[in-house]
């Protein structure tokens, strides 16, 4: 097991990246004055360098896509312990109770001090009156995706993980919607699954077709996205059964799939968009793994370990400290986000020292087995299971 865990350090390094990915991608629209808006508008403005970065930083604006990474992730990592006592005994009973309090006490510490965040800079940012809270501002992107509502509907509604809409501004806790409803659909999946892993795939592909059913109540809409995606999910956990030994098919022939997204080229502009973005990061997961049988070393993801372990952390709470910062930015430039990417790089450099420094409070000292407030375990030492 310990063996098993050392081999699967390059996960946290792939699933830090993912979240500096999503960081990026929305600082750059939050805090620079964006393309159409502006550098369009006066290219003459920027330098070689400054065009460079505006056409480089273009490729992080794909932070939904990079969040399907964390729900093929999540699929492999909850599953693999199930699949793991499935090979050494078929008859392996499901805890359900354990289980629920160790999703429980992995995803409320850091969407509690998230949604509290929110609320802070929400409120301090309507009364200092920043035009990002306002929705006054000169970015129309920016008017229509940063939500408002505090009420108390809405944060109990979240605080059951039904974030139609999120609470304030912080709009990444959409994905928590799904992830919730995912751990709660899995203990039904595995009964199935215990006796046929084609069966448990056939079922979640079933509920897949029924979430894109042209009609659903309006009371379930919040639902339809859990059903649609469930078996984006699920690709992660068929990638356990593999690694558990529950399924012999050849990594190298899974590594393929990772080549869907750019087979289909946008796949957002697509219905069923969200699911080719799924089998693409199930390729790439897969693509490691064989790399790793083939002898090549993935120490250098290894050593983003660090990284993934603030990662939930970061993901859920650098929105409104993003959202603010920009209607500073903008209530002090004369309603104007700035041409330059320092403001960009500043806060991403913020975002990723605030998170590290809280994850210590959120996320390790509820962690099984994990020391409390210390230093990041070394790149090289084995995370518990989760």
């Amino acid at each position: 097991m310990n063996n098993a865990r050392k081999k699967l350090l390059f996960l946290d390094g792939l699933r830090g990246l993912a979240a500096l990915y999503v960081l990026v991608g929305h600082a750059r629209w939050l805090l620079w004055e964006g393309f159409s808006t502006g550098y369009a508008t006066h290219p003459d403005h920027y330098s070689l360098a400054g065009k460079l970065l505006v056409f480089g930083l273009a490729l992080f604006r794909w932070g939904h896509e990079a969040v399907l990474f964390f729900f093929v992730l999540s699929g492999f990592v909850i599953h693999l312990r199930y699949a793991t006592g499935l090979k050494r005994d078929p008859a392996y009973r499901f805890g359900f109770a354990g289980y629920l309090a160790r999703r429980a006490r992995r995803l409320y510490p850091p969407m509690l001090m998230a949604l509290a965040i929110t609320w802070t800079l929400d409120t301090l940012g309507a009364r200092l009156q920043l035009p990002t809270f306002l929705h006054t501002s000169a970015y129309p992107v920016i008017n229509a995706n940063i939500g408002s509502d505090h009420s108390l509907r809405v944060l109990l509604r979240n605080l059951v993980f039904i974030m139609n809409p999120v609470f304030g501004s912080d709009g990444p806790l959409w994905s928590l919607n799904y992830e919730w409803y995912f751990y709660l659909l899995y203990p039904l999946v595995f009964l199935i699954e215990r006796r046929s892993i084609r069966m448990a795939s056939l079922a979640l592909v079933a509920l897949s077709v029924l979430g894109y059913a042209p009609v659903w109540p309006d009371a379930l809409l919040w639902f339809r996205g859990v059903c649609q995606l469930m078996i984006v999910w699920w690709l992660g956990a068929l990638l356990a059964d593999r690694f558990a030994g529950r399924l012999t098919v050849r990594y190298e022939k899974v590594a393929w799939l990772m080549l869907a997204p750019l087979a289909l080229r946008l796949p957002s502009l697509l219905p069923w968009g969200d699911l080719v973005m799924g089998v693409g990061f199930c390729g790439l997961i897969a693509f490691c793994l064989a790399l790793q049988d083939r002898g090549w070393s993935l120490a250098g993801l290894a050593r983003l370990q660090p990284l993934g372990e603030m990662s939930y952390t970061l993901y859920v709470v650098h929105f409104p400290i993003l959202a603010f910062a920009g209607g500073f930015l903008m209530k002090h430039n004369g309603g104007r986000l700035p041409e330059h990417f320092g403001w960009v790089a500043a806060s991403v450099g913020f975002c990723l020292a605030f998170a590290w420094a809280l994850h210590f409070v959120t996320e390790r000292p509820f962690l099984p087995g994990a020391p409390k407030l210390t230093m990041p375990a070394a790149a090289g030492q084995a995370p518990e299971p989760q």
